[in-house]
C-alpha cells in the first residue's frame, strides 16, 4: 500500500462520518478513455479521490466539485493538454497594458473543480511545473493557494477549517 493509498482510506473513513455526499466513484475505465480522449494524464490524488471517494460531490468549492468531464465554464477540453503556462499569481486587472496572448492562455492546462461564485472558479493544474496543484482563476486573475496546495492538501485544508471562523479564506494561511 503507498502512502497515497492510506491517505485516500483514511479520508474515506473520515468522511464517512460527515454528512457529505459525493457522486458514484468513476471507474478506470471512464478515467481512461477521458485521459486517452484528451490526451493528458489525471493527477495521482485527484484520480483516487474520484475512483474510492466519488467523482463529484459536496466540498470545495462551494458549490461542490464538478465530476470529471463538466465543462460548462471552460467550454471545451482543447486547451486541458497544453502546458500550464504559469508559476505565479497574476491579476491581470492590475496590468496597465493588457496581455490578451497570455490571458487567453489562462485555461491551458487545466481541469475545472468547481465554483465559489462570483466568478471564483477552482482548477487543478494537469501540466507543466505546477502539475497536481490547485490555482483559483477569477475574472481579475490568477492564483495559486499560499501555500501550495495538491488536490488532496486543499480538500482536508477545506475539512479542517473552522465554519464559524471569521476570515473566509481557507485556503491560505
Amino acid at each position: 500500500m503507498t502512502t497515497l493509498d492510506a491517505e485516500i482510506i483514511l479520508l474515506r473513513n473520515r468522511l464517512a462520518k460527515t454528512d457529505l455526499k459525493f457522486n458514484a466513484l468513476a471507474s478506470t475505465d471512464f478515467i481512461e478513455q477521458f485521459e486517452q480522449d484528451n490526451e493528458v494524464i489525471l493527477p495521482t490524488e485527484y484520480r483516487l479521490f474520484i475512483q474510492h471517494i466519488g467523482n463529484g460531490g459536496d466540498g470545495p468549492p462551494f458549490y461542490g466539485i464538478e465530476p470529471l468531464g463538466y465543462d460548462e465554464r471552460w467550454l471545451t477540453f482543447e486547451n486541458i493538454g497544453k502546458p500550464f503556462p504559469f508559476a505565479e499569481q497574476w491579476i491581470w486587472e492590475d496590468d496597465v497594458v493588457e496581455n490578451v496572448e497570455l490571458k487567453n492562455k489562462v485555461f491551458d492546462g487545466n481541469l475545472y473543480l468547481g465554483t465559489d461564485g462570483c466568478g471564483m472558479n477552482w482548477v487543478l493544474i494537469i501540466s507543466g511545473v505546477q502539475r497536481g496543484f490547485i490555482w483559483q482563476l477569477s475574472d481579475v486573475g490568477i492564483s495559486p493557494c499560499k501555500p501550495a496546495m495538491t488536490f488532496l492538501q486543499w480538500f482536508n485544508k477545506w475539512l479542517d477549517y473552522d465554519k464559524s471562523s471569521e476570515c473566509p479564506y481557507w485556503w491560505t494561511d
